[in-house]
């Protein structure tokens, strides 16, 4: 009986096997080979403070890249290695993406890169910080020479206010502020000193005004001597004024005085002038010259007097004299 010897399929052979993984050698060595036209060193990138980033590797001659579509010159050195730094255009996020695109003749590599931009957003946050910052300062110490040079609660108000917006406290403007609250207390106190002693000068240039005396005067004078204010000029003309009325009422009062005085001297003098009557002193008028005496006059019968004396009993002075 003879036997059926079944025949294997020739891929059942050794020799196909070995056939099989010379081919898939071949075939991995030309990929490599094709590949080498370009590559890229890192595909994770870290961008600096800058938002730039660096990237390396070979490229072939002939070789056109793009990046993000748009084509980029990549120049190499005699090794045909690049080595490159790419800006960006202000990255917002954290992780962003591009695409590398290498052609050469028919053949295309791409390659997709991850870019960290976390340095250069902490970067740009600190300057944003820094300006903010400055800014305030800058703010903080116009108030501050504003309240230096005119120590009032309201302008210290707004360098206080200006000082608590800072973002972050500088020591330096902290202690300016204090120095500007002592100002400002001593301002008010110095003020509230001087409107009560402006007060007390102008009662009592009030008073002289009202009564104007030497007593009244020399009172207001002594406390204006000392008295330093834009407000002495006003209250010294007020008080020349008051000295003024009173030198007038002074040289009245001494002319109407000495108009009184002739007047009674005058009288005195008439009072006490000698006066003469005839018949013994029993005519009814006198006379004060003898010699205007009517010619029968009897002269040996005249008597003399003083004027109070004839007055006083009755006589008169004659109106021929």
């Amino acid at each position: 009986m003879t036997k059926n010897i079944q025949k294997r399929p020739f891929y059942h052979k050794w020799w196909f096997y070995l056939l099989f993984i010379f081919s898939a050698t071949i075939l991995i060595f030309i990929y490599i080979i094709s590949s080498t036209f370009f590559t890229l060193t890192d595909k994770d990138i870290v961008a600096d403070e800058n938002g730039s980033y660096r990237i390396s590797g070979i490229k072939e001659p002939n070789v056109t890249v793009s990046l993000n579509g748009i084509t980029v010159n990549l120049p190499v050195d005699d090794n045909n290695r690049y080595d490159v730094i790419v800006n960006q255009t202000e990255p917002k996020d954290e992780i962003s993406h591009a695409q590398i695109i290498a052609v050469h003749n028919s053949r295309t590599i791409s390659r997709d890169i991850r870019i960290d931009n976390r340095k250069y957003l902490e970067h740009q946050k600190k300057l944003a910080d820094d300006k903010a910052q400055a800014d305030a300062e800058a703010n903080a110490m116009e108030k501050l020479n504003l309240v230096e040079g005119q120590p009032t609660r309201n302008n210290l108000a707004e360098a206080i206010s200006a000082i608590d917006n800072l973002p972050h406290e500088n020591a330096g403007l902290s202690e300016r502020l204090k120095a500007a609250i002592d100002k400002v207390d001593e301002a008010e106190k110095l003020d509230k000193e001087e409107k009560e002693k402006y007060k007390q000068i102008e009662n009592k240039i009030s008073a002289a005004e009202a009564n104007p005396s030497r007593k009244t005067i020399d009172e207001a004078e002594r406390a204006l001597e000392n008295y330093s204010s834009p407000n002495k000029a006003d209250l010294s003309s007020r008080l020349e004024k008051v000295k003024t009325k009173l030198e007038k009422s002074n040289k009245s009062n001494t002319s109407t005085t000495s108009s009184f005085e002739k007047s009674d001297n005058h009288q005195n003098n008439q009072s006490k002038k000698t006066v003469y009557i005839a018949r013994k002193g029993d005519s009814k008028v006198y006379w004060y010259d003898k010699n205007k005496m009517p010619s029968s006059t009897n002269f040996d019968n005249v008597v003399s007097m003083t004027e109070d004396e004839a007055l006083s009993i009755g006589k008169k002075h004659s109106p021929e004299e």
